[in-house]
């Protein structure tokens, strides 16, 4: 069966207008907004979220300080969010209300909208990666009485239990106050025991929100190894995500051209 598509009315009906504008931002990331593409299936944004030079020689010297084979190319890219906003400032859409299905980076995909209307796009907020190189020790027979509790800058971690069966298992919670929140925050955390290795656990990651509505994670890392529970561990965090809210950075359709 053979079903012919004609796309010339699907290109004549499409409206790309330029807007390459830039912000550099206090942190060394600089987002390029590059254009709006309106179609009669989709609205695309196109954007683009990179380091300075600056930034990517201190993200090299730093991953070098840590002893890491990663190139820093791995971990560099940032992310943000944004609100799309009508003349009146009030908010049409966020970078959450994108179409379903596969996307690519930088081209976020919304339900099609009037090429007229008067639209702004808002940076809300830029989550990038950063070297930590934490290390927080704890006692196993401490956590078997009560929670351990260590406080890293806007982060706590709350060691919660300690099992050991067949395999050593430890459960860590992780509460984050930011709004926006990734597994790769803790990617590749190890559990150190000071006697003897470095031990690189499985991960099983949930999530939930404590009563004041801020995201909570759990992750119960599993290991294989010790035969005996040992008297002393360290979780290692070598890398962790940040957050950056509460920017305001606006371009308005005025600032593009078809």
């Amino acid at each position: 069966m053979q079903i012919p598509i004609d796309i010339e009315k699907s290109k004549a009906a499409t409206r790309t207008y330029q807007v390459n504008q830039k912000h550099t931002l206090p942190q060394g990331y600089v987002v390029d907004l590059q254009k709006v593409e309106f179609t009669p299936s989709a609205t695309r944004i196109f954007y683009d979220v990179e380091a300075n030079k600056e930034r990517e020689e201190l993200f090299a010297s730093e991953i070098k300080k840590a002893g890491w084979d990663y190139s820093e190319k791995a971990f560099i890219r940032g992310n943000i969010t944004y609100n799309i906003l009508d003349d009146k400032g009030k908010v049409l859409l966020t970078d959450e209300d994108t179409l379903p299905g596969r996307h690519f980076s930088g081209q976020d995909p919304f339900l099609p909208m009037n090429d007229k209307q008067p639209l702004t796009f808002q940076l809300t907020s830029l989550e990038y990666t950063r070297i930590l190189n934490w290390e927080i020790p704890f006692n196993p027979a401490e956590v078997a009485k009560n929670n351990v509790e260590v406080k890293k800058e806007e982060s706590v971690y709350t060691i919660k239990k300690i099992e050991h069966t067949s395999d050593f298992a430890a459960e860590v919670s992780k509460l984050k106050e930011k709004r926006k929140s990734e597994g790769s925050s803790i990617i590749k955390t190890g559990l150190e025991n000071k006697e003897s290795n470095l031990y690189q656990p499985s991960f099983h990651l949930t999530t939930s929100k404590n009563k004041d509505g801020k995201e909570v994670k759990h992750i119960v890392a599993v290991m294989q190894g010790p035969k005996e529970m040992p008297k002393q561990l360290s979780l290692v965090l070598p890398r962790g995500n940040v957050t950056v809210d509460k920017l305001d950075w606006r371009v308005p359709r005025t600032q593009a051209n078809k």
